[in-house]
Formats: structure tokens, C-alpha cells, sequence
């Protein structure tokens, strides 16, 4: 990969932030942010902005410099209108750059929230494009928590008791955490998360208050992820994106829905889908107050594996043939990063939601992803 000269180049940031070398510099690397398409028609709040954190990657690894924003200076992302200007050499091997719009409560941009983020790899030129991406609305930073229902997805697709919780609910803790999607290099996709907000333990009930502040939902395919935090063995952690716009199965308006599953069922699945990281969906009728049938779900990163659809018989979920939910209303696919899923079928609108998955099978994390249609 090509790389300038170690105290010969400087980074111009576009919009007012730069990156430079010491007075030896006289060429510039000119870095352009790109706001993502649709993003004036889709207006959001950036006010509660007040940290900009600039990562250099190179041959040792990334230099994160954090840099104070007068809160109300960023109001969207095809003006910036970031004031400043930082100089730093440009090291050896200059690789990649990274740009993270940072809601900071204690100063530092590390423990911050990440309200928008980019990236881009340097392939040598003069010129880098930053395409960035919204990850949360200010306007969604409420002070009140969220209460979690936690729920066993077996019963759930049952339905005679669709929300009972576990038997070891009480033994189960839950943190909220943002995820959003995130390249550590060209050809490999992951992600990038923030510092989780204090786990809370669950009730015997299953039922659990996360105390805010915090955000409520998150822009596609960023996830405002509720996870599994701790529990007894045997336990397989799960967790869901959290967006209170998709309403909650088991609880009231602005609550979150939170569904475990066996080991036996993650394998099935995982064996289906030819993959041991799962995002399991299930298309949900609102009014039915049970699974939908007939339902397209398709995924948008292009890295995740095909969808398959699952029956739901005896206890067991199965692969389908078709290519649409069947009355279980379970798909699955697998994502190393979080990703936009749209859910359609003739007659409603399409619902938007964004999911994510993580290898069960050692275990770690699976998403399950209640998404009303």
C-alpha cells in the first residue's frame, strides 16, 4: 500500500479539522467527509455533539487524537462546520483514517457515545474520501430508562405462554450497549462498539429496568444493543437491537423485548444457515399477537449469508424450502457486523430494523430480533 514520507504529508480535514505534519510538511493529503445519501431528507439532531475523535491508522497501530466541539456547532453531516485545526505528523505507513462524532459525558471521547462515525483506507494521492454514517439522534438522549421483558423463544413461537421468562430469570443480568458496523480492513467486516451502560439484574418475573440516560434506538444499521451481561452456565447470552419505534411483544410503548434459545436450536440453525454467528428474526403480526407468515426479509450488507426461512414443529425449528416465512415467522442469516434487515409482505408497509449476530456455539451471542410487520 502506498505510503508518504513520514513528516513530508499533512491531512486537511474538510469542514475545519486537519491533520498535518511540523513546519517540514508542504503537501497535503486532502480528506473530504461524505454524508450518506438521503441524509438531508432524513434530518436528525446532532447537538448533543461536543467531541470529534480523528484516528490515524499506520505500521503501529492507530493514533486517536480527541478534539473539543462547542455543543450545536455540528447540525449535519453535509456541513460539519467543525471548528478548529490540529496538526500531528503524518506516520509511517499511513493506512487508514478514521472520523467519530462523540457524544462525551466526562470529557474524554473513549467513554463517549458515537452519534456518527466514518472511515476510509488510504491508497495513495492526495485526496481521501470519508463516507460516514449516522449511528444515534441527540433527540433520542432521554433521561428515563428502559424495562426490559425477558422472554424463552420457544414459548414465544408456541404461544400459549409467549412470554414466559426462564426459570433462571432472577440469576440473569442485562447491559445496553451501541454496536455499529465497522471495517478493520478492506476485505474484512466487523464491529465497533461503545462502553456499555451499568448492567441491571432481572426480576424472577423477567423483568428489568435500564436506567437512563441513554439513547432510545439507534439508526439502522447502527444497533442500541441489549445483551446478556452475566448468568449461570448453560445459559446461551442473547440480544436484541433495541428500537421503540418496532413496539414490544410483552411490555408497553417504549419497552424492549429480550428472547433466549438453547443450545440444540442455535446449532440447528447455525448447521441451516452454514454459519456459527446467527441473527434470527421472527416477522411478528402485532394484531395476531402471533408469527407472521409470508414474509420477505432482505438483508443489506452484502457480507452476510443467504436468508433461510425455519418451520416450527414439535419444539424444533427446521430449514424451509420457500423463500418467505411460514407460520413460525422465523428467518435467520449470518453477520459479522450489525446490518439493515427490511421485512415485507403485499399489503403493509415494510418494516426496518436492524440486526446483528454473533458465534453461539462456544458460546457467545445471538441475536434475536422480534420485528412487528
Amino acid at each position: 500500500m502506498p505510503a508518504p514520507p513520514r513528516c513530508c504529508w499533512w491531512l486537511l480535514l474538510v469542514g475545519g479539522v486537519g491533520l498535518g505534519a511540523s513546519a517540514c510538511g508542504d503537501k497535503a493529503i486532502e480528506v473530504t467527509l461524505v454524508a450518506p445519501a438521503g441524509e438531508a431528507a432524513q434530518p436528525a439532531s446532532y447537538q448533543c455533539v461536543n467531541r470529534v475523535e480523528v484516528s490515524v491508522f499506520a505500521n503501529l497501530g492507530p493514533t486517536p487524537v480527541c478534539l473539543e466541539v462547542p455543543v450545536g456547532t455540528i447540525t449535519n453531516l453535509r456541513s460539519p462546520n467543525l471548528a478548529g485545526l490540529l496538526d500531528v505528523d503524518l506516520p509511517l505507513g499511513f493506512a487508514k483514517l478514521d472520523i467519530r462524532g462523540v457524544r462525551a459525558a466526562d470529557g474524554t471521547c473513549a467513554t463517549g457515545d458515537t452519534v456518527f462515525h466514518g472511515e476510509a483506507f488510504y491508497a495513495g494521492g492526495d485526496t481521501l474520501e470519508v463516507p460516514l454514517l449516522r449511528g444515534l439522534d441527540c433527540d433520542d438522549l432521554r433521561t428515563t430508562g428502559v424495562t426490559v421483558h425477558l422472554g424463552q423463544l420457544p414459548q414465544l413461537l408456541t404461544g400459549t405462554t409467549p412470554c414466559a421468562p426462564p426459570p433462571e430469570a432472577a440469576s440473569i443480568s442485562v447491559e445496553m450497549i451501541h454496536v455499529y458496523p465497522y471495517k478493520y480492513e478492506p476485505d474484512f467486516t466487523g464491529a465497533n462498539s461503545d462502553v456499555p451502560l451499568p448492567a441491571v439484574a432481572f426480576s424472577a418475573a423477567g423483568v428489568a429496568t435500564l436506567p437512563g440516560p441513554l439513547f432510545a434506538g439507534a439508526e439502522p444499521p447502527s444497533c442500541m444493543m441489549i445483551e446478556y451481561a452475566s448468568g449461570p452456565s448453560g445459559v446461551i447470552p442473547m440480544f436484541t437491537c433495541y428500537q421503540p419505534a418496532l413496539g414490544s411483544v410483552c411490555g408497553g410503548p417504549g419497552d424492549a423485548d429480550l428472547f433466549s434459545i438453547d443450545l440444540p436450536t442455535a446449532q440447528a440453525v447455525a448447521n441451516a444457515i452454514q454459519s456459527n454467528v446467527i441473527s434470527l428474526g421472527v416477522a411478528w403480526d402485532p394484531q395476531t399477537r402471533r408469527p407472521a407468515a409470508g414474509v420477505t426479509a432482505t438483508v443489506t450488507d452484502p457480507d452476510a449469508t443467504p436468508v433461510r426461512y425455519f418451520d416450527f414443529v414439535n419444539g424444533s425449528l427446521t430449514p424451509s424450502s420457500g423463500n418467505v416465512t411460514t407460520s413460525s415467522g422465523v428467518f435467520a442469516f449470518g453477520a459479522n457486523a450489525p446490518t439493515e434487515v427490511r421485512l415485507s409482505i403485499p399489503g403493509r408497509p415494510t418494516s426496518v430494523t436492524a440486526m446483528f449476530g454473533a458465534d453461539a456455539l462456544f458460546p457467545e451471542l445471538v441475536g434475536v430480533q422480534i420485528v412487528p410487520i
